[in-house]
């Protein structure tokens, strides 16, 4: 009986079997015998998904606790007992009262999905994140969907002159301005606000560093190899959490120190090569993605303003949110 329970709950709060969340549920179970399992954990996922069940005891060798666990809050005003299965036709030519009890006699206590009774004026948030109950005063509950669909609601203008892009969420989708830095072949740095300026000398420059999360991305231009008097960039350090990772104008790669080849995953970073010209960097945890393309002299840096939101420095800007 409490596996047929358990099956008739998950069919019924299954919108693939065409369940609906405002409705309200009912099961009716027929019980002739004593239950070869425990019925208990069945009823509680019952009345936790706020079903209300109608157990119909038929002749004399049901369990009359099992039939009261079943039927849970209001158990008495539930439960019908018959001598026959032949007399189930009965319930219905006598009246209206069996029909008035399945749809009137429901559950009048509000439950979590713990099985906990809640209060009149209580609410809760469903396991699925993205929808929230309220306890009513009769008894009842309202559902409300905290789903959004971000196709219908207007992209932000952003800063940096780039288009936003949609980032997947628990409950739907949203908008985000996004977080990039890049350095160009003409040796412009164009930050995450828009701005761009000219790098000029050979030197070392910080292109981005937050403390916070404890990142830093060092630049290093030094003169072409094939070009005199002309910059170029020779290699891109990246450092976190007293790793570091450097991708040279070669196409080599270190870490701590050490040559690796390509490709490198391990707990803090994980490297790729593309096309044997592309270096990339990331920080999976943090939404961090660095390129380096040193053919042409180019990187990018993308970053997840959700993590990135808090005030950090270097050449790339001070500033890395969703505006």
């Amino acid at each position: 009986i409490g596996d047929a329970l358990q099956y008739a709950v998950q069919s019924v709060i299954s919108e693939v079997h065409g369940a609906r969340p405002l409705s309200s549920k009912i099961t009716i179970i027929l019980v002739a015998d004593k239950s070869d399992d425990q019925v208990n954990d069945a009823a509680s996922s019952a009345t936790a998904n706020r079903i209300s069940v109608f157990p119909i005891g038929v002749g004399s060798r049901y369990d009359e606790d099992e039939l009261s666990i079943l039927a849970g809050p209001s158990a008495i005003h539930k439960i019908t007992k018959l001598q026959l299965f032949d007399d189930l036709p009965t319930i219905l030519l006598l009246g209206n009262d069996f029909i008035n009890k399945l749809c009137y006699d429901s559950i009048k206590v509000c439950t979590d999905d713990d099985g906990n009774q809640r209060k009149a004026g209580e609410s809760w948030t469903l396991s699925d994140q993205c929808h929230t109950v309220k306890c009513l005063p009769d008894g009842s509950t309202n559902l409300e969907s905290h789903r959004v669909n971000c196709l219908k609601i207007p992209k932000p203008i952003c800063d940096n002159n780039l288009p936003a892009i949609k980032v997947e969420e628990t409950c739907g989708c949203r908008w985000v301005c996004p977080c990039t830095c890049k350095g160009s072949s003409n040796r412009h740095i164009v930050t995450f606000d828009g701005l761009n300026f000219k790098l000029i000398s050979n030197c070392s420059y910080v292109l981005f560093d937050d403390k916070m999360n404890n990142v830093e991305v060092i630049l290093q231009n030094g003169e072409c190899r094939s070009l005199s008097h002309q910059t170029c960039m020779n290699s891109v350090q990246v450092k976190h959490d007293q790793e570091e990772v450097t991708l040279f104008n070669n196409m080599q790669v270190s870490v701590n120190g050490r040559s690796v080849t390509v490709p490198h995953h391990s707990s803090v970073f994980e490297i790729d090569v593309y096309g044997a010209v592309i270096h990339e960097v990331k920080i999976p945890k943090l939404g961090f993605v660095l390129t380096f393309t040193p053919s042409i002299n180019e990187f990018m840096l993308q970053l997840n303003p959700h993590v990135f939101s808090s005030s950090t420095s270097g050449l790339c800007g001070k500033y890395c949110k969703d505006r």
